[in-house]
């Protein structure tokens, strides 16, 4: 067991055997230098958290496993790398979950950036901070994602955000344009009733979309492409 790990027992390198041995397309090597990253993230969350309650009071125990896991393990969806910078869009980043974790996995990618949307300025800080300290390419915009301007991402990204309906709604006017190298793809960490929204989500929507097992056990990635409306898009409640 790790000396850094939490109370049931993961840790850092617990997370990098998970991730190695993971099935595809969720498998992924993680090196030295982005544990050490992460490592920094966790404690600064700690240190975070006891003044500006970033998570939940018993999210603290099982750090490792609910939150970094969680994150580190959409890096495996990153985009082919190309000359042209690419740009990774997480909507309300929260304490880093999926965004601020895969940028740090994919620190290395000089052509990816990622834009954190998170309004709320306590969590915007903390974000910076740990930007500051581990060098992740991202940039920390503390507002509504409704409020931006188009995006045009590579990759939107979400865990807990809101009903999948309404999150496409958020999602759509920041998609790259679809082409051979660039599809605008879709990553969304949801709960168990991922399929019921998937359902509900396609009276307003068409796309391509796969749902698969979460690495932490608490959720399902539901990776989708080729997001149109069916018809006028309905309101963001």
């Amino acid at each position: 067991m790790s000396p850094q790990a939490d109370a049931d027992g993961f840790g850092p390198a617990e997370l990098a055997a998970c991730l190695a041995d993971a099935p595809p397309p969720l498998g992924q090597n993680v090196s030295r230098e982005t544990l050490e990253a992460l490592e920094v993230y966790a404690a600064a969350l700690r240190v975070w958290d006891r003044t500006h309650n970033l998570v939940g009071p018993r999210e603290g125990a099982r750090l490792w496993r609910r939150h970094i896991l969680d994150g580190v393990q959409l890096a495996a969806f990153a985009p082919v790398e190309q000359v042209a910078e690419q740009r990774w869009l997480d909507i309300g980043t929260g304490a880093g979950v999926p965004g601020l974790l895969a940028a740090i996995a994919l620190r290395e990618r000089a052509n990816l950036r990622f834009i954190l949307v998170e309004p709320t300025q306590k969590r915007a800080a903390f974000l910076r901070d740990v930007i500051r300290r581990t060098g992740a390419r991202a940039e920390v915009i503390a507002e509504r994602v409704e409020a931006l301007p188009p995006q045009g991402a590579a990759v939107i990204s979400a865990r807990a955000v809101a009903e999948l309906t309404d999150l496409l709604a958020l999602a759509h006017p920041h998609l790259g344009p679809p082409s051979t190298a660039l599809e605008g793809e879709m990553l969304w960490i949801k709960g168990r009733d991922a399929a019921a929204e998937l359902t509900r989500a396609r009276e307003s929507w068409t796309f391509t979309a796969h749902a698969l097992p979460g690495l932490s056990g608490d959720g399902v990635i539901v990776h989708m492409k080729g997001l149109s409306p069916c018809r006028t898009p309905p309101p963001v409640t």
